[in-house]
């Protein structure tokens, strides 16, 4: 079931399957958010949780015992409950049960709000321990935006802009394991916030930025200004991603975790940017993507 909000200048589609964006567009008619062509990625906004990223050969060790975990963990793939609707906003809310515990074993509720604010959107994450022992989680964001947005453009016209001045690297991917490699970072930028966008920066898989001083990134033309910035101040963990060559997106992912790195153990609760609830506590979440 498909669910539209809009305001006087976006108009936004959310699907009760997946709980995610289906659409953005401008009063003129652009659409800003990847519409999944599976000739690139099927997807165009997966929820990632509890999990965001893969773990080593895809189990994991929680409380003593392994579980079995896809890539990006359950929340993808699967229907939610509808939980409200204003003329602004769209709620969903996701549940455990009997299938989601054989995987991460946990009594969890996961609401996702989706809030207009002018040519904002507020995307707005609640998760809530209804069980009976402590319940570690990460959660992420994975919003692909159409790059380019208007026709005679082409990927390399636009640039992504960091928030600060960066001096950072960026986590190659182990060969072997496919984790990313916490030995063997590799310089990206340099005193530096402009990145021009080339696909052969990205031709091994994303760029894992593990430490950033900007809580915000724009992706847009330079000279016509359209694009996207996304604001993340509660994810301190950002990547960028695009499948292969020649795909017409870029995706702008924030998350509050990582995958497991190669420096780590199999041990769930031990992850990097791992989050632990009690029981009865709940945790909220949020970031923002501006239509530029």
């Amino acid at each position: 079931m498909k669910t539209q909000i809009s305001n006087d200048i976006l108009t936004v589609s959310t699907s009760a399957y997946n709980g995610e964006l289906t659409s953005i567009k401008t009063g003129d008619g652009v659409e800003y958010l990847w519409q999944g062509d599976p000739a690139y990625w099927s997807g165009q906004a997966p929820i990632l949780f509890p999990i965001c990223g893969a773990i080593r050969d895809g189990r994991t060790r929680i409380n003593g015992a392994w579980y079995q975990m896809p890539k990006h963990g359950i929340a993808r793939k699967i229907d939610y409950e509808p939980a409200g609707q204003t003329g602004d906003s769209v709620s969903y809310l996701l549940r455990a049960d009997e299938a989601s515990k054989k995987q991460y074993p946990f009594d969890f509720e996961l609401l996702v709000t989706y809030r207009l604010e002018q040519n904002k959107i507020h995307h707005l994450f609640t998760v809530r321990n209804r069980g009976t022992e402590e319940m570690p989680f990460s959660l992420g964001g994975h919003p692909g935006f159409c790059c380019p947005l208007l026709p005679g453009e082409k990927f390399e016209d636009y640039q992504v802009e960091f928030e600060q001045e960066e001096n950072t690297c960026v986590l190659p991917l182990d060969a072997a394991s496919g984790l990313p490699d916490t030995g063997r970072p590799v310089p990206f930028l340099k005193d530096e916030k402009i990145w021009k966008l080339q696909h052969s920066d990205l031709l091994h898989d994303a760029l894992i930025f593990p430490s950033l001083k900007s809580r915000a990134v724009t992706l847009r033309h330079p000279d016509t200004g359209r694009g996207v910035r996304i604001s993340f101040p509660d994810m301190p963990y950002l990547l960028i991603w695009c499948p292969k060559e020649g795909a017409p997106f870029l995706a702008l992912e924030p998350w509050s975790g990582m995958p497991t790195c190669t420096d780590e153990g199999d041990d769930f609760a031990a992850k990097r940017g791992m989050r632990c609830l009690k029981p009865g506590e709940e945790a909220r979440l949020s970031f923002t993507v501006e239509i530029l």
